[in-house]
């Protein structure tokens, strides 16, 4: 679709009409719409005109803040004479070959 068979349309004063795509009535503030037989009927009538479409917006996006990370966390020393950590056996069964 080029920029030709594209025109921005507002309704007609006092004029209701109805899209051809889906029957939803045309927004007030107008729309843009294919130069088809449908739409060149709309403004041949009257119930469509041509308008300029409205200014879009400058749109500044706001840089990405950083995510806040927590430190890392060392790990725990073992207090002073304490015994070493056992590997557990927890799920081990007399079948896996050890004693």
């Amino acid at each position: 679709m080029s920029a030709e068979t594209r025109k921005f349309y507002k309704a007609g004063e006092g004029r209701t009409v109805r899209r051809e795509t889906d029957g939803e009535l045309w927004p007030e503030a107008g729309d843009y719409a294919e130069n088809t037989r449908f739409t060149r009927r709309r403004v041949d009538d009257g119930d469509l005109v041509e308008a300029e479409p409205p200014a879009q917006p400058a749109v500044v996006e706001a840089p990405a803040e950083p995510e806040a990370v927590a430190p890392p966390v060392p790990p725990a020393e073992p207090e002073a004479g304490a015994e070493p950590a056992r590997k557990s056996r927890a799920g081990k069964t007399a079948g896996d070959g050890e004693n």
